[in-house]
């Protein structure tokens, strides 16, 4: 369950689809990671896991205000 729910929270707060976002892990090296990642909260899972491929990181924060502005409306 921890990977699916790691999938879709990265995929939903980083806008981007399922499919970018296997090219970028794959569920081989998710299942690996869920041993040192499974306690940690899913927000620093991603962080780690786009630090770790060098993929530049959108800022989480002003993500979730805006998301959170647009359930609001």
């Amino acid at each position: 369950y921890w990977i699916v729910y790691i999938y879709r929270y990265f995929c939903y707060t980083q806008e981007k689809s399922s499919k970018y976002v296997f090219k970028i892990i794959q569920s081989k090296e998710m299942k690996e990671l869920y041993l040192p990642y499974h306690s940690l909260d899913p927000k620093q899972v991603v962080e780690r896991i786009l630090e770790a491929k060098n993929i530049k990181n959108i800022d989480l924060i002003s993500k979730g205000v805006e998301i959170y502005r647009n359930i609001k409306k």
